[in-house]
Formats: C-alpha cells, structure tokens, sequence
C-alpha cells in the first residue's frame, strides 16, 4: 500500500521523512517527540501533535507511483470534530488544563462525542505548551503565545474552560466534584489529567527566598528576574527539565552548576 502526507509533524514541524513508519498500526511517527498520525487519515492519533497532516490520493500509473497533489497546499489540518447538540445532556469532565486535557477534549469531540466538556484548571491561562518554559524563560511573560488553542477554538467547539478552579473533592460513588469556592459539579464521566507537581526539597532551607520550583509562567518569570547574566545558579536534578533549565541560564550568561542524584545526566530516562 501507498500513502502521501504532509511533510511535517504538527507539532514542532519536524520532518516526518525521518521517521518511523509503523506498519503494524499504519502510522507515521515524528523523530522528534513521538507525535503519530494515521496514514490513511492524517488523523493525530498519539503525541504532542495536536493539527491533523493533510493526505493526498495516490496511484500506480505505468509503474510510476503519482501523489496528487492541490495547488494550495496546507501545512496541517484540523480534525473533523463533532458538533455539540443540545439534545445531549452528558457531562464529560477534564481536571487539568494541559496538554492531555486538550488533547482528550480534542479526541471526544473528534471521536464523535456530543455532549458537554468541561475543563477545570487552576491556572489563569489558557492551556499552554508547558515544555517550552524550560527551554525559554522569557515566554513566561507571554504565556498566549504558548497557548495550545486559542479562546476561540474552545468557544467553537464548545469546550468549556473554567479558569482559577481548584478541586478539592472527587467523589465517584455520586460523580460529583466540590471545588475550593463551596460550588459542586455534577459529571457523567471524569478524567484527571491534572500533571505533576515538582518535588519541594525536603530540606532546611528548601523554601528560602530564591529557591524556585519550575511549572508554570509565573515560575519562569521568578528564575529570570533572578537569573541574570553573571549571577551564579544550582539547578538539582539532570533530568529533562533540569537540563533544559541548566542549559537555558547558562544562554542568559550565569555559572551553572547541576545537582543531581545521577552517575550522568538522564541516567534514568535513557
């Protein structure tokens, strides 16, 4: 069988041309940050990469394989997804305003799910690309320019995003969550997707005065303000975000050392 796509991966426009095509699921994997997209569809199926990778007919012709090709080609493309129909009064629940949860909004409304979706997050931002942080500490002044989706594609597709929510009780026997304010939310399914928090060093002196944690804009914005060039910064932990982190102040003109438990960087994860 023969497939065309798109050339790059949604995600951060990697070239797909290096890799992996997995036959046995009829995928295309991207070399980069294992987004993959269906073949024969185009469709997102597993990943970072949000947009859908557009496809085009092809044919065996006098033994030369031919693409048809538009003369206006689009880079991505965005998912067929259903419409809400106000017939339907389920309530699918996401806790977490992250790249999962956009992602599992994104899968129900592309799976054919016409109900209510409502996304609960503490944070004051729309959901963002998290991991650019890291890399970039000055986009922690301008955390739209992260956002995954923008307001306008959650109005379309009818997902709501509630701002500044702080769960402080799931009960699943009544599908019911309390949220910090004293206001209940009755569900019909849930999925907790809220991520992970860093770990407080669990030490004297853990919560002194320029010693930050790194997750979200605002903590971003904390470590530049206080990581400018000539300034001397630990980071502990030579994991990914450690090492994105070191590598990032080290740009900015610090002295970096790293701290971490490791014989060698990313000894755990590689």
């Amino acid at each position: 069988q023969l497939f065309a796509t798109g050339a790059s991966c949604s995600h951060y426009s990697a070239p797909l041309a290096q890799g992996v095509a997995a036959k046995d699921k009829m995928h295309v994997v991207c070399p980069w940050h294992d987004a993959a997209f269906d073949l024969r569809t185009g469709q997102p199926v597993r990943g970072a990469g949000l947009q859908a990778i557009p496809t085009y007919p092809v044919t065996v012709e006098n033994g030369n394989i031919v693409a048809e090709l538009p003369k206006f080609m689009e880079d991505f493309v965005t998912p067929k997804m259903a419409r809400k129909s106000p017939d339907d009064g389920r309530v699918f629940l996401i806790l977490g305003g992250g790249a999962a949860g956009v992602a599992a909004a994104d899968a129900l409304r592309q799976e054919g799910y016409t109900g209510n979706i409502v996304m609960l997050t503490e944070e004051k931002h729309l959901p963002y690309d998290r991991p650019v942080l890291s890399k970039n500490l000055a986009k922690g002044a301008d955390p739209e320019s992260l956002a995954l989706r923008d307001a306008a594609y959650f109005e379309e597709h009818d997902i709501e995003v509630r701002y500044g929510a702080t769960v402080k009780e799931v009960d699943a026997a009544q599908k019911l969550v309390r949220l910090a304010g004293g206001s209940e939310l009755r569900y019909d399914a849930a999925l907790v997707a809220t991520g992970a928090r860093p770990r407080a060093l669990p030490i004297p002196g853990g919560n002194l005065p320029g010693v930050f944690p790194m997750r979200t804009p605002e903590d971003a914005q904390r470590i530049a303000g206080a990581c400018g060039k000539g300034k001397k910064a630990v980071v502990i932990g030579s994991s990914f975000i450690g090492m994105e982190v070191a590598a990032t102040l080290h740009r900015r003109g610090c002295e970096v050392t790293v701290l971490g438990m490791e014989a060698v960087p990313f000894e755990r994860v590689l």
